[in-house]
């Protein structure tokens, strides 16, 4: 799901917004403030600002690095004890395995974009809902694991709207609700509302759209339909090494769990980061020595540099 969601991130704008110049988006925003009404000032400032733009990209990076082990233990709990992952076993075993993937892919790309486009609520409500439902009406994925799996970013996702909720004054009269810590106040506006109610049900539909590409469209057929959306080869070719990696990843992530498990290595905290630690290591080396295994195997057998399929 991680690799599709994103491909349709990279690959949407770059159909959808020929010509466009795509830089940060922190700047397009102010810059549309100014735009919007010259004479804005800023009602409220950050906290604490980092003393240079080296340590403003090394916080970045760590909260992506933080993001990432959230998202790799996730996964492993979810799917550390299993040869295959669910996502993965579903797109074989689903109810509508047997419709035409480019139907079903343009099925979900275009509410997809619908849902991007649309700034009502209601909307995004509908095709939430209208989704889910086939996936668990039409596709038999089970309510239950189907639940779980929108666990996964709806998390991170409440992480991030609150900090868009809630906002930061001098200033009481500017908010409907908000609570006085020292001598400022925390409280949400009624933008502020609106804002996160559109941003969280429209983040909702665009997972439950992908998680329907996720869901019923097994990786051999996404390859082809990506090839007749004439897609780069070196595009591709990245996608089925990432996707086989995650596979390998997982089995050596559990191989190494275990054998630490069995020697009581995460019997108290102590000894739970010891062993965490060491995982990690060992993961990377053995991945590596895979990696290795890889390259010779294809060297082996003449690679040119392209992956038939």
């Amino acid at each position: 799901m991680l690799i599709i969601l994103t491909i349709v991130i990279a690959v949407v704008p770059l159909i959808t917004m020929k010509g466009a110049e795509f830089g940060g988006s922190d700047d397009q925003a102010e810059g549309a403030i100014t735009e919007i009404n010259p004479n804005y000032k800023p009602w409220a400032s950050s906290l604490w600002e980092p003393p240079s733009g080296e340590i403003e990209s090394l916080l970045f990076c760590l909260q992506g690095a933080i993001g990432a082990g959230v998202i790799g233990y996730t996964l492993g709990y979810f799917k550390g004890k299993k040869k295959v992952l669910l996502i993965d076993k579903y797109a074989y075993n689903n109810k509508l395995r047997k419709i035409n993937p480019m139907a079903k892919f343009i099925f979900a790309i275009g509410l997809l974009i619908l849902s991007l486009i649309f700034k009502d609520y209601i909307f995004e409500i509908i095709v939430f809902s209208f989704v889910s439902f086939i996936i668990v009406a039409f596709a038999k994925i089970p309510l239950k694991q189907y639940i779980k799996l929108l666990l996964i970013p709806m998390i991170f996702l409440i992480i991030s709207i609150i900090t868009i909720l809630i906002s930061i004054s001098k200033d009481s009269n500017l908010f409907l609700y908000s609570v006085k810590i020292s001598s400022t106040y925390f409280g949400v506006t009624k933008e502020s509302i609106e804002i996160t109610r559109l941003i969280f049900f429209r983040a909702m539909a665009s997972v439950s759209a992908t998680y329907f590409i996720a869901l019923t469209i097994p990786m051999n057929e996404l390859i082809i339909v990506f090839k007749a959306f004439r897609l780069p080869k070196v595009f591709i070719e990245l996608m089925v090494l990432i996707y086989r990696f995650i596979f390998i990843f997982l089995e050596e992530c559990k191989e190494i769990y275990n054998a630490e498990e069995m020697r009581f290595g995460y019997m108290g905290l102590r000894n739970s980061y010891k062993s965490l630690s060491l995982l990690i290591v060992c993961l990377f080396v053995r991945v590596m020595i895979k990696y290795e295994d890889l390259t010779i195997s294809l060297e082996s057998k003449l690679y040119d540099g392209e992956f038939k399929m």
